[in-house]
């Protein structure tokens, strides 16, 4: 990945969200990986940049958001790492199937609030989808 995607995601550049969204810079851009496999979409989600969640380009977002990297995480497992927020896709069977989406160490979501202590975003998961626990 070109670090000064990188830095610009890392930061939450909304100006460089707005030069994609706009044309002057390649949408391409945003589909590039590190050597860990993470998008930018894992990269905003570690640095909990939610007002770049709320900002990056729907019609780009769906594949990003489904990516693995290296650990089988996706955006998803490393948002409920370090996010409160949640972010959903417009289809709600989508939705589930993400949720209950494994990574490498066949944790789901659910696994990944409950070893982390995020209580919270435990029970927003469980009213989500009741048979997650399953």
């Amino acid at each position: 990945m070109d670090p000064s995607l990188y830095e610009a995601v890392k930061s939450g550049d909304l100006c460089f969200l707005k030069e994609v969204r706009d044309g002057d810079r390649s949408v391409d851009i945003l589909f590039q990986k590190t050597p860990k496999n993470n998008n930018v979409l894992h990269i905003a989600a570690q640095f909990k940049q939610t007002q770049f969640f709320k900002e990056f380009p729907n019609q780009i977002q769906s594949p990003l958001f489904w990516a693995t990297n290296t650990r089988g995480d996706t955006p998803m497992h490393i948002l409920l790492l370090g996010m409160q927020q949640e972010t959903r896709p417009a289809d709600a069977e989508a939705y589930k199937e993400l949720l209950r989406m494994t990574n490498s160490e066949k944790d789901t979501a659910l696994h990944v609030a409950v070893k982390s202590g995020h209580h919270g975003v435990v029970i927003l998961l469980m009213d989500a989808d009741p048979e997650l626990s399953c």
